[in-house]
């Protein structure tokens, strides 16, 4: 599959991500410098693999601010089953657990079966045309060793994405597919008009088939339902 175009991120790319992080971290960034020089713009049309999804251009981990567009991050299980798991988009960050694990000195306890993918751990593919900053994920372990507040930073994008995850997790225990289907239509509509039906089946954890039952379902009941309520 083709892959996003990069090129050198250009300064004035970087005011507003700087301003973003550090309202996440709470403090300034120190040598932001050092940080910014590895910035890149990757840019792809609908379709292009953001790839490598979570390495920089040294092997490490790499992380994508998501600039415009929206992105659909794809796992397959040991299974073989494939699933969405998010769609990053303007403004959100993308990052393997891993890395920001490390880079936040955390160990996760929790228990995990190495066959299956962890959240951030996915493969990244362009929804609607979509560019993100790339920046080197060796040079922000290096930086958050050195400061607290860029420790304090990947701490609290780690804190997201683990919330994220659970929230996910919190829909498929408690709710029934149909509410699942509703709950998204409800708040994540401008995401749904984005997006095949194949996508949201996945998303949901149902397939294209189910879902297909499970909207015309929803259609019928909201068709029965007296008018005002």
């Amino acid at each position: 599959m083709p892959s996003f175009r990069t090129r050198t991120a250009q300064p004035e790319e970087l005011l507003p991500v700087r301003r973003g992080l550090e309202r996440r971290a709470g403090a300034a960034l120190p040598e932001w410098d050092a940080f910014a020089a590895t910035a890149q713009l990757c840019s792809g049309a609908p379709g292009k693999l953001l790839s490598p999804a979570t390495k920089d251009a040294s092997g490490g981990p790499g992380i994508h601010l998501v600039t415009s567009g929206v992105l659909k991050a794809t796992v397959t299980t040991s299974a073989g089953r494939l699933r969405i798991m998010s769609f990053p988009r303007t403004g959100d960050i993308v990052a393997s657990l891993g890395f920001l694990a490390a880079a936040s000195q955390t160990t996760i306890p929790v228990s995990h079966d190495p066959g299956e993918p962890l959240p951030g751990d996915a493969k990244l593919t362009a929804v609607v045309a979509t560019t993100t900053l790339r920046f080197d994920g060796a040079v922000a372990i290096a930086l958050a060793e050195r400061h607290r507040a860029w420790s304090t930073l990947a701490l609290r994008l780690l804190m997201e994405l683990l919330l994220l995850r659970t929230f996910r997790l919190k829909d498929h225990l408690v709710l029934s597919a149909e509410e699942r289907y509703l709950k998204v239509l409800r708040e994540e509509a401008a995401l749904v008009r984005q997006i095949s039906q194949r996508d949201l089946a996945l998303y949901l954890g149902v397939t294209p088939e189910a879902l297909s039952r499970i909207a015309a379902r929803a259609r019928e009941r909201q068709r029965l339902q007296p008018a005002g309520e």
